[in-house]
């Protein structure tokens, strides 16, 4: 993962090197109230790499003008920007529900046939509402977690696709065969206010996508600190 993470920093090294002189600056607030410019279409990322490398690699996320961003979102005009780390609430908060989706990942793997639902975090760390004919035991948390620790130091990247509500909800139907994520779709989308919008999906587990809502950090790494979320593995079951 570490490997992931200096290619991934070496390249939007160069990126920026090489374009700098063919994009419009953008000028760029940062907390503490400077002023820098970016070239169009800069990243969370690239900004994060341009103040030090050492909080390149501590971002998870950032907020553009009071809006929560991934960390690889191109930014197309100026404005006030914030690198989101674990060490702010809005980090902890995309960490632990990153992690939830990790820990659904080791369920999955490990009890087959695990139906999930949704997969929040919560003020002490995370958990997810599943549906299992396993009944759990203490030493079952204990596998999923060093699960968890073993799938965090694979080579993995979480992808974004977007599509409609309505191929959403057949996506869900017939490719990842999960009523609970078409139950939520359609409740959801139920409401007027809702209807139209496109659905966020992520790459998340082997065989598919999963739904999404919240914003997720660009790769697994909760290998940088395990007691981010040791003791902390919530499974809500329903029968």
């Amino acid at each position: 993962m570490q490997h992931m993470l200096r290619q991934r920093i070496e390249t939007t090294s160069n990126k920026m090197s090489d374009n700098q002189e063919q994009k419009a600056l953008l000028a760029i607030t940062l907390p503490d109230g400077s002023i820098r410019s970016f070239p169009y279409g800069s990243t969370g990322l690239d900004i994060a790499l341009s103040i030090g490398r050492k909080l390149a690699q501590d971002a998870l996320a950032i907020t553009f003008e009071g809006k929560a961003l991934e960390l690889d979102t191109p930014l197309t005009e100026s404005g006030r920007l914030e690198i989101l780390t674990f060490d702010s609430p809005e980090g902890k908060n995309i960490f632990w529900h990153s992690s939830s989706h990790l820990m659904a990942q080791a369920i999955e793997e490990l009890f087959a046939g695990t139906r999930f639902g949704a997969g929040p975090a919560i003020e002490q760390g995370f958990y997810y509402d599943i549906s299992s004919e396993h009944r759990f035991h203490e030493e079952d948390l204990r596998a999923i977690e060093q699960r968890m620790i073993e799938i965090s130091k694979r080579e993995i990247r979480i992808k974004r696709r977007e599509m409609s509500h309505q191929e959403a909800i057949e996506f869900f139907k017939t490719v990842r065969n999960d009523p609970y994520k078409v139950e939520i779709l359609e409740f959801i989308y139920s409401y007027e206010s809702n209807k139209g919008q496109w659905v966020k999906l992520k790459y998340w587990w082997k065989e598919g996508y999963t739904l999404v809502n919240n914003l997720h950090i660009e790769e697994l790494q909760p290998e940088k600190d395990v007691n981010n979320y040791r003791g902390k593995v919530y499974v809500i079951l329903h029968k």
